[in-house]
């Protein structure tokens, strides 16, 4: 992928789609993975529901992804970002709060739900364990990032993760 310097990586995809697993293998040891899960997973305690913490969570992750930025990293955004919705209000926040990458990317995770929900069941027992329906759910209401939505670049990462880049800002 291009590497310059500030730009933001928003990963798109279901739960088992590889998101956390390609982002790790592929970013660069001056590159920086801003997870929303490994902030929620520092802040629950045993028995707590899932998004008990989900404002200070969010918070957290606007948070570590604006300094960073402002620090002249490239940072991956790894979270769901599942829709057109849930992916400008992302970025909303982020401009509100002076967060100005050199260039917004996403890459999008263009996986089979079987695989998915195979993934996932790899996981049963731990934290990261999504129960089956919600991931059907989300996958149902999942929309690929497009162009307009302000994007630069939008790399397809398929589930051998092979990465194709799909759209260009010319």
């Amino acid at each position: 992928m291009l590497k310059n310097k500030g730009i933001l990586y928003l990963s798109c995809g279901v739960p088992g789609s590889g998101k956390s697993t390609f982002l790790k293998e592929m970013k660069s040891e001056d590159e920086i993975i801003v997870s929303r899960d490994e902030i929620r997973f520092s802040l629950l305690k045993p028995g707590e529901d899932y998004f008990s913490h989900e404002h200070e969570v969010y918070a957290r992750f606007l948070r570590n992804i604006t300094n960073n930025i402002r620090l002249g990293h490239n940072v991956y955004a790894d979270a769901t970002h599942l829709t057109e919705k849930s992916r400008y209000t992302l970025l909303k926040h982020l401009y509100n709060r002076g967060c100005n990458p050199s260039e917004i990317d996403a890459i999008y995770f263009n996986v089979p739900l079987e695989t998915c929900l195979e993934r996932n069941e790899a996981r049963l027992g731990t934290a990261a364990y999504v129960p089956p329906h919600q991931v059907r759910q989300m996958y149902s209401s999942f929309s690929p990032p497009m162009y307009y939505e302000g994007f630069y670049n939008i790399w397809e990462v398929n589930s051998e993760g092979d990465v194709t880049l799909i759209e260009r800002r010319h």
